[in-house]
């Protein structure tokens, strides 16, 4: 857990980080709970997503395989763990503000691929959060985390509370969005 808990800490540490490098590091932490506590074998992660889908409807189910394998053919992808830590096996909701739920994990992997590599053909092809956008769906990302990580220490709560206690520490991103859509409309 001790990179996790230091990429997740870095922020509140440190005056001087843009939002690009918040964002990245929320990200990277995101990315290796994932493969150390959840899985890093491509096989397994198959086995992994056929268990979720399994209670559901077979035309949903096929909607789900797809969107948690995301491009996962040779190894699992940024994307694939992004949509599964998203999902979270149908037991707590996480807000993704003005981003659909399905197309959330996409975005954020594009994102991370443009300020990692800077490559402009990304944003042409992609959706890239902005810097301003970042400030907000960082704050989405760090309630996933925190989930996780508090989850993985033993502090197992009721969804229901977990979800309003991360709300209430980080905020309703929708609503957050929705406001500023209005003051600039102003």
């Amino acid at each position: 857990m001790a990179p996790i808990i230091e990429l997740f800490l870095e922020p509140f540490h440190s005056d001087n980080l843009s939002e690009t490098r918040v964002f990245l590091n929320i990200v990277q932490a995101l990315e290796t709970y994932h493969a150390r506590f959840v899985t890093n074998d491509l096989n397994e992660f198959k086995l992994r997503v056929e268990d979720i889908v399994k209670d559901t409807v077979e035309s949903n189910a096929e909607k789900y395989r797809m969107y948690l394998l995301a491009n996962s053919h040779k190894f699992i992808t940024l994307e694939s763990r992004i949509a599964d830590l998203l999902l979270a096996q149908w037991k707590i909701y996480f807000d993704t503000g003005e981003i659909n739920h399905m197309d959330f994990p996409s975005v954020i992997a594009h994102t991370r691929h443009y300020y990692t590599h800077y490559d402009e053909s990304i944003k042409e092809k992609h959706r890239v959060l902005s810097e301003e956008e970042l400030q907000f769906y960082n704050r989405s990302l760090l309630q996933i985390l925190e989930y996780y990580v508090l989850s993985e220490l033993g502090f197992s709560e009721d969804n229901k509370e977990s979800q309003r206690r991360l709300s209430e520490r980080w905020g309703n991103v929708s609503q957050d969005l929705e406001i500023l859509k209005i003051s600039r409309n102003q």
